[in-house]
C-alpha cells in the first residue's frame, strides 16, 4: 500500500494496490498454476482501503446517491494484441457484477483517451471519474507506468478522496491493467469472451483481473482469504465471480450515508 501526499485544494488522499498474476500455463481453454499456501482467513472476508476506527466500517466510499461515470482508454490494449470489442465487454461485464453488488449506478461513457502522470496513475481530460487504462512496464511515453507496473504485476488501481466532517468522498479512481502481462500469461488474445455467468462456463482469470482490480478502485483492498475475489494473486482455477466477503464488503459501501 502507498499512501501519496495530499493534493492541493484541501484534505486528500490516494491508495494503490497491485496483484500479480500467478504464471501460468494453457490447459485446453483454462489455466493451471501452482497455489500459494494456505491463508488464514480475515474475519468477515472484506477489507477498505481506508476504515473509520475498524476494518468493517468504510472511511471512504463513492457517493451513492450519485452516478459514478466511467472510460476505458483500449490503446495499448490494441497494440499488444488484445482486441478492444472483446475487452470492452469482458469489462462491462466485470463492471456490472460490482455495481449491482454495491447498488450503486455506474456509468459508461464509453472509450476514452488517457495520459500517463508521473507514470504513477492516468490522466484524461474526458471528464470521467474513474479512468481504466492498459499500460506498458516502461518509464516513458503515453502509457509507460514503469513506477508501478515493474515485475510481473498484472494490475493496480487506486482511489483518492477528500474529507468532510464525518467520512471520506471518493472523488477520483483508476485502473492500470499490464496489457503484455495478460497477452503473455493468459489466453485473451485468442479466446472470446463468454458472457455466461460464471458457473456456466471456465473461470476466465482476465474478467477476474478485472473484478478484483475494480474492487480496489470501489473502496476495497486485499484480504487472506483465497475464496475472495480480493485475495490478492488470481487463481485461474477460481471461478470469476464475487465471493460472500466480497459482496458483504461491496454491499456496505453501497449501504453508506449520502453526501
Amino acid at each position: 500500500m502507498i499512501v501519496r501526499p495530499a493534493l492541493a485544494g484541501g484534505p486528500s488522499a490516494t491508495y494503490r494496490r497491485r496483484v500479480r498474476l500467478i504464471r501460468a500455463a494453457l490447459a485446453a481453454t483454462t489455466l493451471s498454476a501452482i497455489l500459494v499456501a494456505p491463508a488464514q482467513a480475515d474475519g468477515p472476508g472484506y477489507k477498505f482501503f481506508k476504515n473509520a476506527g475498524r476494518p468493517t466500517k468504510p472511511g471512504a466510499y463513492w457517493d451513492p446517491c450519485s452516478t459514478v461515470r466511467y472510460g476505458i482508454d483500449f490503446t495499448y490494449a490494441r497494440k499488444q494484441g488484445l482486441r478492444v470489442v472483446r475487452e470492452e465487454r469482458r469489462w462491462r461485464s466485470a463492471v456490472a457484477e460490482v455495481a449491482d453488488a454495491m447498488g450503486v449506478r455506474f456509468v459508461y461513457e464509453g472509450r476514452i483517451r488517457s495520459r500517463a502522470s508521473n507514470g504513477v496513475q492516468p490522466r484524461s481530460s474526458s471528464g470521467v471519474d474513474l479512468i481504466i487504462t492498459f499500460g506498458s512496464e516502461s518509464r516513458r511515453g503515453r502509457y509507460g507506468y514503469g513506477r508501478v507496473l515493474a515485475g510481473p504485476v498484472a494490475g493496480i488501481a487506486g482511489i483518492s478522496w477528500r474529507q468532510s466532517t464525518a467520512a471520506a468522498r471518493v472523488d477520483y479512481g483508476y485502473v492500470i491493467i499490464d496489457a503484455k502481462e495478460v497477452a503473455r500469461k493468459t489466453n485473451a488474445t485468442t479466446s472470446p469472451f463468454d458472457p455466461r455467468p460464471a458457473t456456466e462456463r471456465p473461470p476466465d482469470v482476465v474478467r477476474s483481473l478485472y473484478m478484483h482490480e475494480f474492487g480496489h478502485a470501489v473502496g476495497l483492498t486485499h484480504v487472506r482469504d483465497k475464496k475472495q475475489l480480493m485475495f490478492p494473486r488470481l487463481l485461474p482455477q477460481r471461478a470469476d465471480t464475487l465471493g460472500p466477503g466480497d459482496l458483504r464488503g461491496l454491499r456496505k459501501l453501497g449501504n453508506q450515508r449520502c453526501f
